[in-house]
């Protein structure tokens, strides 16, 4: 929990944005939780509020002018999805994406990434919510969502520090640092979901190393 706190402090150190907030403590000021980007903002509405502006408003630029291919991982397949008179588009899907704002983008739950719509509108919230987080749509090969290893999540600016240090100090990398982390390409597996359909062990381990 230190050395996460004292890191992302260091990131409010470098791009002015009050990420050492985040970090809550004790009556000796040792760090006891860190609040998420979407649950400080509740506390802070303003400290990220056009966090994500720039970004948004390039990843717009850059499907207007080519599709966004969106891998549904189910039975529709791939969809070719293009920005148009400022929404976001996707065939098949009964809504469109209006352009997310940093609350939006955080909790992945409101505005255009709300929990309604068909099924190839629901792939395509935790899809496009992800690739937001993990800063991948500008990326080369970022316009198929999700293709990019886990390797190169994070690495725009900006992104979710939050989320980054989150995967850095983890086991493995692996945990969920915000809703749709169990979206990945291929064998990636950011989020550490175990899935079986025929389990017949379950084995809990309480603790893990010191942070």
């Amino acid at each position: 929990m230190k050395t996460i706190c004292d890191e992302i402090r260091q990131q409010g150190s470098k791009d002015g944005r009050p990420w050492g907030k985040m970090c809550i403590g004790d009556g000796s000021g040792a760090a006891v939780r860190v609040l998420s980007p979407n649950d400080y903002t509740v506390i802070d509405p303003n400290g990220f509020a056009n966090y994500w502006n720039n970004y948004v408003d390039q990843v717009w630029n850059k499907y207007s002018n080519q599709p966004l291919i969106v891998n549904t991982q189910g039975d529709a397949g791939n969809v070719s999805c293009r920005v148009s008179g400022n929404q976001l588009n996707c065939p098949g899907d009964n809504l469109s994406f209006q352009k997310p704002s940093a609350a939006d983008i955080w909790g992945c739950n409101s505005g255009p990434f709300e929990n309604r719509g068909n099924g190839i509108h629901l792939a395509a919230v935790a899809r496009i919510c992800a690739a937001f987080i993990r800063t991948t749509l500008l990326l080369p090969g970022g316009n198929v969502q999700p293709s990019l290893p886990a390797s190169s999540y994070y690495t725009a600016d900006p992104t979710d520090h939050y989320s980054r240090l989150i995967h850095k100090h983890e086991v493995d990398g692996r945990g969920y640092a915000f809703p749709y982390d169990d979206v990945n390409a291929g064998n990636e597996n950011a989020s550490g979901t175990v899935a079986s359909g025929r389990p017949s062990t379950l084995t809990v381990y309480v603790g893990g190393y010191s942070a």
